[in-house]
């Protein structure tokens, strides 16, 4: 038995009981005691608690259907199934257009004196299923570019590229 049927079933039993006091006096054609006066308050006022635990947590599942509503639905805007962070061919895609509209395309971008621009891969499943990400390097892998824009971006930046170990003879 859950919480909520375990609320239920308590708030049930307390009204019950306050029931039966009131009925008692009924049937005895007589008012209730100060005693009895006290139980029914005090049943009553438990049977309050307990709905406003209850609607408090109607209104938890309600706010959490409606989260799971809006994440399920929100997977729409960029792609992916909402269980896991992917960048496949059609978020890219959709990522590219709410960037760049498709209105503003053939239109010249400019990068700022002192920066290099070049190719970027993207890799489609960065971060396994079910293992989060720890820092910013495992969502956006490193990877070594052995282009010859790479190496030119290196000697113009002043950064010296990885070497090799010499080999033994």
């Amino acid at each position: 038995m859950n919480q909520r049927e375990e609320l239920v079933k308590r708030r049930d039993s307390v009204l019950g009981a306050a029931r039966a006091v009131a009925e008692k006096a009924r049937t005895e054609s007589r008012e209730l005691t100060a005693d009895e006066t006290a139980q029914i308050d005090l049943a009553l006022t438990e049977s309050r608690e307990i709905n406003e635990k209850l609607a408090a947590d109607d209104r938890h599942k309600n706010i959490m259907g409606q989260l799971n509503a809006m994440a399920s639905s929100s997977t729409g805007l960029l792609g992916g199934d909402g269980r896991r962070l992917a960048f496949g061919k059609q978020m890219a895609s959709d990522a590219a257009d709410k960037i760049m509209p498709p209105s503003t395309y053939g239109a010249k971008a400019v990068a700022v004196s002192g920066t290099a621009v070049v190719a970027q891969q993207f890799v489609a499943d960065p971060v396994q299923l079910g293992q989060p990400p720890t820092s910013l390097l495992s969502v956006l892998p490193v990877t070594v570019q052995t282009s010859p824009q790479s190496r030119i971006c290196d000697r113009v930046c002043g950064r010296t590229p990885p070497r090799l170990p010499p080999m033994a003879l």
